[in-house]
This record gives structure tokens, C-alpha cells and sequence, in this order.
């Protein structure tokens, strides 16, 4: 991992650290993952802004848009639609760059391992830079409900799992 990816990385660490640090209720009392997701895109914003070089990149939850160069068109991964739980981008085509997307996040609740796989294979196809999305990142990020926290299970990286 190079530097600029260690910042990156750097920003989701310390956005999930202060959501585990104020709310620890949602996973105590076991809300719905997308009530937990769109907290924490609130403290990855934060400190997406906060940040040198990512401050003109918007957060969004559930965001499906901008496929094969068209931003009405939506996402689609191995011919499913891909609607993900948290990116960090710019919205819209950039013209001569094309879209300019950051980071993608899938999110599972530790008792729901559903879909756990198609959730890993669409970060490994997110991040791979041959298949036209041009994620940096991919995190999967699972709810420790032991520990009453949020963790990051996985990390990808030009469509590979990295450790």
C-alpha cells in the first residue's frame, strides 16, 4: 500500500473510530444497516472535509448511478444492479477524466452473512482498475456485536484483498 492509499485508508479508520467512540446504541440495540451506514458516511464526510486532497469528494449511501459513462444509467457488477451501502466520489462525469471515485464500502451486520460473497466479489470488481469503476479502496465493514462496535473485516485495492 503506498502512501496516498495509507491516507485513504487513514480516513475511514478514523471516521469508524468516532462512530464507535458516539454510537454505540445503533449497535447495541441492533439497527437496520442502513441506519448504521448512513451514520457513519456522516463521520466519513467529516472527515472527508477535514482532509487535504479528498476535500472536494461528496459521501453517499445506497448510490447506484454512473455506469458505462452515463450518470443516469445505474451500476451494474457481473450483470446485477450495484447499489452500495457508502462511496466517496465526485458526482457526475468529470469530462477528459471520466467519474472520480474514491472509495466504496459494503457493510454487514455480523449476524447477517448473507450475501457476505457477492458483497467481497463486488469490491474485488469495484477496485480492480481494468473494470471501469476506478475505486482506489474497497472496504467490507462488519458490526462486532460482541464488542458493540465496527470493524473493517476486509480491504481492496486494485481488485485484490489486501491484508
Amino acid at each position: 500500500m503506498n502512501d496516498y492509499e495509507k491516507q485513504i485508508e487513514n480516513v475511514v479508520k478514523v471516521a469508524i473510530k468516532k462512530f464507535n467512540k458516539k454510537e454505540r446504541y445503533l449497535i447495541t440495540n441492533q439497527l437496520h444497516e442502513v441506519c448504521i451506514c448512513a451514520r457513519l458516511a456522516m463521520y466519513l464526510q467529516r472527515k472527508i472535509k477535514r482532509t487535504n486532497g479528498f476535500k472536494e469528494y461528496e459521501v453517499d449511501v445506497e448510490y447506484n448511478k454512473g455506469y458505462d459513462g452515463y450518470d443516469d444509467q445505474s451500476k451494474r457488477v457481473a450483470g446485477g444492479l450495484a447499489r452500495l451501502d457508502i462511496i466517496v466520489h465526485k458526482r457526475g462525469k468529470i469530462e477528459l477524466i471520466g467519474y472520480d471515485n474514491l472509495i466504496c464500502i459494503e457493510m454487514k451486520k455480523e449476524i447477517d452473512t448473507t450475501e457476505y460473497q457477492e458483497d467481497i466479489e463486488r469490491l474485488e470488481i469495484l477496485t480492480h482498475p481494468e473494470e471501469g469503476f476506478y475505486y482506489k479502496l474497497g472496504f467490507m465493514i462488519i458490526t462486532d456485536l460482541s464488542k458493540r462496535k465496527l470493524e473493517i473485516k476486509e480491504t481492496f485495492i486494485g481488485g485484490n484483498k489486501i491484508i
